[in-house]
């Protein structure tokens, strides 16, 4: 009779849902830039395409805050963009951090802010529960704090646990 109070107690629990992985909102992985404009080339950004480690933070999911944060790093260049929200599928500006070949900042208020906008992404809604790879096309203007400057990425990322 213990036997089989044991047998069905084992196969009870292996009919239940497991449980849920633990996300915590940041999606982690690599991307490139390119496509750059001629602006872009004339102040020295003269590859075809730059690789990249990418962190994307959305906003209100898992730990994030109500800001959107999207970085990039390599090697001997680090840059990160940050929005109120979430990014959309229409230019709107950023605050931009970068160390290229010095520290710098530029102001989502400034006259010629930087601008990004995310033209798809797949799945298009994601949330803490998200545990497929994403896919994220967009467009930067005013990239590294250049006037006139544009670039797009390709971005794939995976929830970190």
């Amino acid at each position: 009779m213990l036997r089989l109070f044991l047998f069905a107690s084992v196969l009870a629990s292996s009919l239940l849902p497991a449980p849920a992985v633990a996300f915590n909102g940041r999606f982690q992985g690599g991307g490139t830039i390119n496509l750059f404009s001629e602006e872009c080339v004339n102040a020295g950004w003269i590859e075809n395409s730059a690789a990249f480690m990418v962190r994307f933070e959305p906003a209100n999911i898992g730990y994030n805050p109500d800001r959107s944060l999207l970085a990039f790093f390599a090697m001997d260049r680090a840059f990160a963009l940050q929005v109120d929200g979430n990014f959309t599928t229409v230019f709107q500006p950023v605050e931009l951090y970068q160390i290229l070949d010095d520290a710098y900042f530029s102001s989502a208020r400034e006259r010629r802010p930087t601008q990004v906008r995310f033209r798809s992404m797949y799945p298009a809604l994601i949330g803490a529960e998200t545990a497929e790879t994403v896919r994220i096309w967009g467009d930067i203007r005013n990239f590294a704090g250049t006037p006139g400057c544009r670039v797009s990425f390709e971005l794939l990322l995976q929830q970190q646990n």
